[in-house]
């Protein structure tokens, strides 16, 4: 198991702005597979809830936001397959969790945060994200709990600065 402590992500953000503020589950604590279908319409996950280690998002003409900062997530790997024709699809992750991106884009665009110079704990979780995108996009965005789009922005700007 993990060294990440079992805690409400409440008691995290409180305790660390920057720190975890997902909940890391034995990987039996969570559904092999799950997903979300939107079609004409937008769907949307936030707050406290539980990513399958297989979660699968179909956006047709639609939008899909899933935002996985207070997840509860397994301690191995998880994968998020995206299937995207004329969408908008953002997945936001949190710091603490490793992130493996398998660009397949036809006319269309995939945008990700690389984690590979973070010094991230080797028993951290890992998620995958892959799918196909046809014109479409698609953003993978690292952001701290409670973190503004605009926050982000300045300090990635600030860290590109030195």
């Amino acid at each position: 198991m993990p060294k990440y402590p079992y805690r409400d992500p409440n008691e995290l953000r409180r305790l660390d702005p920057t720190g975890p503020s997902f909940i890391v589950v034995h990987d039996d604590d969570v559904q092999a597979h799950r997903g979300a279908v939107a079609i004409f319409s937008s769907v949307k996950r936030r707050g406290v809830w539980s990513l399958a280690r297989r979660f699968r998002i179909v956006a047709v003409m639609a939008e899909a936001k899933l935002d996985l900062r207070e997840v509860r997530i397994g301690a191995g790997r998880s994968e998020i397959e995206i299937f995207a024709l004329w969408a908008y699809v953002e997945v936001i992750v949190p710091p603490g969790i490793h992130i493996d991106v398998q660009d397949s884009a036809l006319m269309g665009e995939l945008n990700w945060e690389s984690t590979e110079g973070w010094d991230l704990p080797r028993d951290a979780p890992t998620l995958t994200v892959r799918g196909s995108v046809i014109m479409s996009s698609v953003e993978v965005k690292v952001r701290y709990a409670g973190e503004s789009e605009k926050e982000a922005k300045k300090r990635l700007k600030a860290a590109a600065r030195g």
